[in-house]
């Protein structure tokens, strides 16, 4: 029975992630840290290790989401790397504050910040035809490594993988197009989540794990694998939804996710 829930829970993550250019950790982190409660994790114990596993999850799913990505549009390679070198230190910053620190203040804010987003997403119209969106900043390797370090604070701290900040970064800011800014994010993602998964893992736990479970730092090897491989083939089938959907059906689909994300900080945090 518990081999089917990380079946279908890989499968539906996988999906979640590649259609919407995102990590999966809105849905991911809520149902591990369920999983892991009832199988004799502390209530701490369980949320640092949904937090670590959920970005081996993110990670799985956005390779394979990108595969298929890749097919359709060309890979941005010197925005992805660019974004990168700011992620990298943000994605560390973000772990070393996720096992020290409870996040409240800090859920609130970013809560308000995608809960305006969310909204500007819902109600904003498109470009007429032919046109391009508007770009309020000019995209240099000064706006897009502070926007990467970013990024990967968010990462790292809630094991999201970014996307959620990141495809509102590109759209707003640099304006980029909805999808192909999912796109994009799909790439970031699995640097991100790679270099997290590499951080968590090379930590000590705090807390006792459970018989049963083998872990490698906050990582849980036992879920997370098989949870993983499923996500693949999620991630692969989410980012072929992605190219068959209209731009304004995905942007509000997108803002529905973001006004959940901002429930899971107010009501649950970091």
């Amino acid at each position: 029975m518990e081999l089917l829930i990380w079946i279908a829970s890989g499968l539906l993550i996988g999906v979640f992630s590649g259609f919407f250019g995102v990590g999966g950790g809105t849905i991911s982190i809520p149902l591990l840290t369920v999983i892991f409660g009832f199988s004799g994790y502390t209530h701490e114990g369980a949320l640092k290790s949904a937090i670590a596993t959920s970005l081996l999850i993110g990670f799985s799913a956005s390779l394979f989401a990108s595969f298929r990505n890749a097919k359709i549009w060309r890979p941005p390679v010197g925005r992805i790397l660019t974004l990168a070198a700011g992620s990298l230190l943000g994605t560390r910053a973000g772990v070393l504050l996720s096992v020290q620190l409870p996040g409240t203040e800090l859920s609130y804010i970013l809560g308000t910040v995608l809960l305006a987003v969310s909204l500007y997403y819902f109600f904003s119209g498109e470009p007429e035809a032919g046109q391009e969106p508007n770009a309020r900043v000019k995209e240099t390797i000064f706006t897009l490594v502070p926007a990467g370090f970013v990024i990967g604070v968010f990462s790292g701290l809630t094991g999201m993988g970014g996307g959620v900040i990141l495809i509102p970064a590109l759209t707003f800011l640099f304006g980029e197009e909805p999808r192909r800014a999912a796109v994009t994010s799909s790439y970031m993602i699995i640097l991100t989540t790679i270099f997290g998964v590499i951080q968590y893992g090379m930590m000590t736990p705090v807390f006792r794990i459970p018989e049963g479970y083998t872990h490698w730092g906050y990582l849980s090897l036992t879920t997370g694998i098989p949870v993983a491989v499923m996500a693949a083939a999620g991630g692969y089938s989410g980012a072929r939804l992605l190219h068959r959907t209209a731009s304004p059906a995905w942007k509000k689909s997108f803002a529905v996710i973001l006004i959940l994300v901002v429930a899971d900080l107010f009501f649950f945090g970091i």
